[in-house]
């Protein structure tokens, strides 16, 4: 994808945070609240291009505070190079995504997080915020634990395993609450909200494949609705598998073509490396690339300096009257 390409996702994840679906109906909280997560980590991958290690881990207090305009610090160990970054989101993020992240943290993971810590106060209303019954789940695992047990030779391997996966899963489940409170204690800016897999994990942050799963499925749901409404910049074209590296490759190419070579080095600094690393990853980047800025070549070339005569000529065509009304406006 381009980087315009790009933006014009995250409005569009933007508008799928709406209350309300399509056909009038209210959507549940928790669907409103995974649409401001998915808009919100698509957002800080398109202006600030960082990591998604570093995105996964954004914790209030330790690597990100709300202070001095959501000022960000990564330490040596909190980053793949290794060194100190200091910057601030508003200095990156349009001002609609930052009262969007002011939302998000004051409302919908306020909201979760205040309910999670009310649940894990008993085992009953933990394993019912997961989503279970706990008489129903300690009765499934004993179950399940005595039909491995006594049918080992007449389960064949295949249903052995898938029993055993289960039974892992909601001992899981179970043994969960016992870390629950040190998890909690932890206040990391984006989360695990569970789902038909991993219900254990809730209220984790997001490992890799959980933050890859959610970027590719966001960006090619994104780019399908947005081909299917025929938006000019996905005219003709098939949606999208964005992995979240690429869009360091997206906002480094873009960078090239239209950045201010002056603030090159602060841009690096920001997205944590170097510009002779930024130079190597355009230059690996489609051969097209290399040349886009050949688009145009023979036509003269305008620095600006024939401004003032262009506007003159022009002045020179109006009525007396209105060349004077406009001379005095200047």
């Amino acid at each position: 994808m381009t980087f315009e390409q790009c933006v014009e996702v995250v409005r569009f994840l933007r508008k799928c945070c709406a209350p309300y679906a399509n056909n009038h109906c209210r959507r549940s909280d928790m669907a409103v609240m995974r649409s401001w997560q998915r808009y919100l980590i698509i957002a800080i991958l398109t202006y600030c291009l960082l990591r998604q290690r570093e995105i996964r881990e954004l914790e209030l207090g330790r690597t990100l505070f709300r202070e001095d305009g959501y000022r960000i610090i990564l330490g040596p160990e909190d980053n793949k190079t290794g060194d100190d970054r200091d910057f601030r989101l508003v200095d990156l993020l349009p001002s609609e995504v930052i009262n969007d992240l002011n939302h998000w943290l004051d409302h919908w993971r306020a909201n979760f997080i205040s309910f999670a810590r009310q649940a894990v106060k008993t085992l009953d209303t933990w394993i019912n915020f997961l989503g279970y019954d706990r008489g129903e789940t300690e009765k499934q695992i004993k179950d399940l634990s005595l039909e491995i047990q006594t049918k080992q030779n007449s389960l064949g391997e295949i249903d052995i395993k898938k029993a055993q996966r289960k039974l892992q899963s909601l001992q899981a489940v179970v043994n969960s609450w016992h870390n629950a409170p040190s998890v909690l204690q932890k206040e990391y800016v984006f989360l695990i909200f569970g789902g038909t897999t991993g219900k254990a994990s809730k209220c984790h942050p997001l490992s890799r494949e959980n933050f890859r799963d959610l970027v590719v499925s966001a960006v090619y749901n994104a780019t399908s609705a947005l081909i299917e409404l025929e938006h000019p910049l996905f005219k003709g074209l098939d949606p999208k598998h964005t992995n979240p590296h690429f869009y360091r490759n997206i906002g480094i190419t873009h960078e090239r073509r239209h950045g201010d070579p002056s603030k090159r080095e602060a841009f690096h600094k920001v997205i944590g490396n170097s510009p002779a690393e930024g130079d190597k990853t355009y230059n690996e980047m489609h051969p097209q690339e290399k040349t886009v800025k050949a688009t145009g070549w023979w036509k003269p070339f305008n620095d600006g300096s024939d401004t003032i005569s262009q506007i003159q000529m022009l002045l020179e065509q109006l009525p007396p009257e209105e060349r004077l009304q406009r001379i005095a406006v200047r």
